[in-house]
């Protein structure tokens, strides 16, 4: 016995739900590849820094602008490292927060769905009760139609 087929109410919001979480996943994996991407850059600032500091100033001459070019390199590359690191940080900041965003978007589809399952499945033990009771009555009507048969 076919009734009429199941039909969430809220489908719409609950594709707009599936919607906003995969926006949210993929915000999240940007932020990600960013985070990466900068931990490279303070890598590589870090390295100049410390071949800045490992390097002699000048080339075996003592003279004082020499030295006070090497300080200005070596500043240059410190500033840098600390751009680097603040940046990296702005991102892991970013980042948390685009996990808790996914984190809230997911509860809400996953809220939806648990509500559809619980609705199709009410829906199917209905269904499966009225044919049940359809086909109970069918084979009582039988049943009398045979009693009466072998009345007459």
């Amino acid at each position: 016995m076919a009734g009429k087929k199941f039909r969430f109410s809220l489908e719409r919001v609950l594709k707009l739900r599936r919607h906003e979480t995969e926006q949210a996943r993929q915000q999240l994996a940007l932020v990600r590849r960013k985070c990466s991407t900068q931990q490279e850059r303070v890598a590589a600032a870090k390295n100049r820094l410390e071949d800045l500091s490992l390097e002699a100033p000048g080339t075996g001459t003592f003279e004082p602008i020499a030295f006070r070019q090497h300080a200005a390199y070596r500043q240059d590359a410190q500033q840098q490292l600390d751009r680097a690191h603040r940046d990296l940080q702005q991102l892991q900041q970013t980042e948390k927060k685009a996990q808790a965003v996914l984190l809230d978007k997911s509860r809400a589809e996953e809220g939806l769905q648990t509500l559809r399952e619980t609705e199709k499945a009410r829906y199917l033990a209905t269904e499966l009760h009225a044919e049940n009771a359809f086909l109970d009555e069918q084979a009582i009507s039988g049943f009398h139609r045979n009693q009466q048969a072998e009345l007459l």
